[in-house]
């Protein structure tokens, strides 16, 4: 599955029309919030409000939050958070970094668990397999990700390949091999691991 992050051709309310024929899909393939959010609500003024859309809506909130007049993808952020923990998980501060691993996923929607609610644990799944996606998009966009030492020239698409799976590992498998937190947060991994197998 590949984000996507424009609107083709056409007016962008027809472009909306045409994603809603594919609804929900193509929510899960959309990269920009606003445009998320605009289809998820087109949805629910033309299909009617679902358990589903509720949950997607609770989620689409959490996650984009605006802050000093720009939208935050916090879901991006909690990647970043535990990009770091996998990188520093030793030492000292191993308790102190396994509470924060905790802390950050319970942030982005994890602490919901505790209520066995099933739909909502599958759609967080969606969403974290949906981040997935987003973030090894942006770095095979990014020139600067793909670069090679000093900037001379580009990484073969293989050793892209290899470089973005090494990070989701990283921040997944390997991380949760650190910490072992509960069970409930192995959605993050298992999305996470679901969304590489499928990208490459």
């Amino acid at each position: 599955m590949k984000i996507i992050n424009n609107n083709g051709k056409g007016g962008k309310e027809e472009q909306l029309k045409i994603k809603l024929l594919n609804y929900p899909d193509s929510y899960y393939r959309e990269q920009d919030a606003d445009v998320r959010l605009k289809l998820l609500t087109l949805a629910e003024e033309n299909l009617g409000r679902t358990e589903e859309d509720k949950i997607r809506r609770e989620l689409w909130e959490l996650r984009y939050v605006m802050k000093d007049g720009r939208r935050i993808d916090r879901f991006l952020a909690a990647w970043m958070e535990l990009s770091y923990l996998s990188e520093n998980g030793k030492g000292l501060f191993m308790a102190r970094n396994g509470a924060k691993l905790a802390s950050t996923l319970d942030g982005i929607g994890f602490s919901r668990l505790d209520t066995g609610d099933e739909l909502y644990r599958n759609l967080l799944y969606r969403e974290i397999y949906h981040l997935g996606m987003l973030y090894m998009e942006l770095c095979t966009e990014d020139p600067g990700y793909s670069a090679l030492i000093l900037g001379f020239g580009r990484m073969s698409d293989n050793a892209l390949r290899g470089k973005i799976s090494e990070d989701v590992h990283r921040v997944s498998d390997r991380l949760f091999g650190i910490y072992h937190p509960d069970q409930k947060y192995e959605i993050w991994k298992t999305a996470l691991l679901d969304a590489l197998n499928d990208a490459f």
